[in-house]
């Protein structure tokens, strides 16, 4: 995630009127990043902020783009808010992640860990003019919308215990959503 975070940095004088956060996570700050000296250190331009942590829900009704590494919890959290997305990502679960964005038209893979500057603002530009991507990353959030997932969860947990007391078995699809 470091160099996505140093390329996206290094396109900021191209768009001054972008603002940046970058939420690393308290043990990055703890270690400092993989590169000269920690992130927070560094000359920043003024319209780029840091934190150890900041909830999505903080964050994420206020952007119009999210550039992520590709984890689950970030990807699925901006596309709940109609956020499209430019990923990079090649470790743990971050490919099926990233081509399942790819997949669902809200977003751009740049199927690589490591892409080049040049690779993010073409990406970004044309997610920027492209209006299908933030179309298709509204129609995910009506859809997810239609789910209250605690009410879900506690219907299934109940149901797996009438079950399991009853008879020992839980039938799965009796709380699955439907996707179409």
């Amino acid at each position: 995630m470091d160099i996505l975070i140093l390329l996206s940095l290094s396109l900021l004088n191209l768009f001054k009127t972008v603002m940046m956060f970058y939420v690393l996570g308290v043990e990055s700050f703890r270690k400092g990043l993989k590169i000269p000296g920690p992130l927070f250190c560094l000359n920043l331009p003024g319209n780029v902020h840091t934190e150890p942590f900041i909830p999505f829900g903080n964050l994420l009704p206020y952007i119009d783009l999210l550039i992520t590494n590709g984890g689950f919890g970030g990807t699925q959290n901006a596309l709940a808010y109609g956020i499209p997305i430019i990923i990079a990502g090649a470790t743990e679960d971050k490919m099926e992640v990233a081509a399942r964005l790819e997949y669902s038209g809200a977003g751009i893979n740049l199927r690589n860990q490591k892409p080049t500057s040049k690779n993010i603002l073409k990406a970004y530009r044309k997610i920027m003019s492209d209006h299908s991507y933030k179309q298709k990353a509204k129609e995910l959030k009506e859809h997810y919308a239609k789910f209250d997932a605690p009410d879900l969860a506690i219907g299934m947990i109940e149901e797996l215990i009438k079950n399991k007391q009853t008879s020992g078995q839980i039938n799965r699809n009796d709380h699955r959503p439907e996707f179409k």
